[in-house]
């Protein structure tokens, strides 16, 4: 399923919008209307346990808190992206099951947004062969950033610094950022 000007529509794993960097450049990209982004119930929890957990271990963060306001935020953003669990319950999963059967919630939510994909930085727990029966595939983060930077640099850009604006990264901080957070080539492909 694609939008306007072929904007794909976007089933987001847990694990890319747990980052506070990932979430954001990703958001951004659908604040442009470059994609449309998907989600379920579940994605959501899972959300906000691991952005909980990532920090837990830092002063003066409330880790449940956090949490909570990150999801309600992301419900309030893009309400249209949440997939009711009453469509992703009717979809027939392949015979080929995926290495980790928990994740069988993310590739039913996805074939019933009609995502062309879905994205997530665990590529190994999504392979080809079990999800090319229902129409999809993985792609990371990094993959998706460059691919739009290719399709249309300018509002891929545009969209890129607008999230480093939000996280109040200078570009020296911000290419420092999205090196920790393997997305080098992105920031070589900014100029940063």
């Amino acid at each position: 399923m694609s939008g306007p000007d072929d904007s794909p529509a976007v089933f987001i794993d847990a694990c890319v919008l747990a980052g506070a960097l990932k979430r954001h450049l990703v958001l951004s990209l659908a604040e442009a209307g470059l994609i449309f982004p998907r989600w379920s119930e579940k994605v959501l929890f899972e959300t906000g346990h691991a952005h909980a957990r990532i920090v837990s271990n830092e002063a003066g963060r409330d880790g449940a808190g956090e949490a909570a306001r990150i999801v309600t935020a992301l419900e309030a953003a893009f309400p249209e992206a949440m997939v009711p669990v009453e469509m992703s319950e009717t979809v027939q999963l392949p015979a080929r099951r995926l290495p980790d059967p928990d994740d069988a919630h993310v590739m039913r939510a996805a074939a019933a947004s009609g995502a062309a994909f879905i994205l997530t930085e665990n590529m190994k727990d999504f392979p080809r062969k079990v999800l090319s029966p229902m129409g999809l595939y993985a792609r990371p983060t990094a993959e998706l950033l460059g691919s739009e930077l290719s399709r249309r640099p300018d509002d891929t850009r545009a969209a890129l610094m607008t999230a480093a604006d939000r996280l109040r990264l200078t570009p020296g901080r911000f290419a420092v950022a999205l090196q920790r957070a393997q997305l080098g080539g992105v920031a070589r492909r900014l100029g940063l």
